[in-house]
């Protein structure tokens, strides 16, 4: 059991690569790239961003653009879900006593 054991690591270092085969070269840039300007509709363009971006953003540092009917739907489906899954839960117990 013992020599099958090394046999097998011996053969898995041996067809492991090393890291240095599995890294590629750099490809140079192709041309000059320009910065990406990200304005999100659920950031205010008159806040500090990073006043905002937290856990619990400060007040008034939200937007039109968060919440919204979409988040009622998302918030719809998790209640239906758990709803199904409580009944399912109710409907076993019954069954068993």
């Amino acid at each position: 059991m013992l020599r099958w054991l090394a046999a097998a690591l011996v053969a898995l270092a041996v067809a492991t690569p090393s890291s240095a085969a599995l890294a590629v070269p750099p490809t140079p840039p192709v041309g000059p790239t320009t910065p990406t300007t990200i304005n999100p509709d659920f950031y205010p363009a008159n806040e500090n961003l990073s006043d905002c971006r937290s856990g619990v953003p400060r007040p008034n540092c939200g937007s039109a653009g968060r919440g919204g009917w979409r988040q009622g739907l998302v918030f719809g489906a998790v209640v239906a879900g758990m709803a199904a899954v409580g009944w399912q839960v109710v409907r076993a117990a019954r069954r068993r006593s």
